[in-house]
């Protein structure tokens, strides 16, 4: 349901210099984790379209806010095959951290990717959620 085109744009592509390939597939990843999770629990099957389209966008702007995202969220890995992953959950695992790095910036750039990301293709996503019979964000 959600497939967000290697993110095409003028935007996504400043924001892909800034962050590096890497990075930028990873915040694809979570913006778009964000929004299908926040339309899956905003917009139900039963509604009308019309109805549907409105909640749509709302979740547009609100799936992209910051608090949306894990808040020590962390750079692991290395150069080329980075990726952002919410610290508690790494420290769960297990396992060593390498190449970690923490910024209070991560989270920014991740929200600065998703807004993006609804900025190029909110039409379509709106239009998608509107039209599809199913459940939003079920597998």
């Amino acid at each position: 349901l959600w497939y967000v085109p290697a993110c095409a744009g003028a935007d996504i592509e400043a924001l892909t210099k800034k962050l590096g390939k890497d990075l930028a597939c990873s915040a694809c990843a979570h913006s778009t984790h964000s929004l299908r999770m926040l339309l899956g629990s905003k917009v139900k099957k039963s509604m009308k379209r019309k109805e549907k389209r409105k909640v749509a966008k709302g979740v547009l702007t609100a799936a992209c806010a910051e608090d949306r995202f894990p808040s020590q969220l962390s750079i692991s890995g290395e150069e080329g095959k980075r990726q952002y992953a919410d610290f508690q959950e790494m420290i769960s695992k297990g396992g060593s951290l390498t190449n970690l790095n923490m910024k209070p910036e991560n989270r920014k750039d991740v929200s600065e990717v998703c807004a993006a990301i609804a900025s190029d293709l909110g039409a379509e996503i709106v239009e998608k959620a509107a039209t599809y019979k199913d459940r939003l964000g079920g597998f």
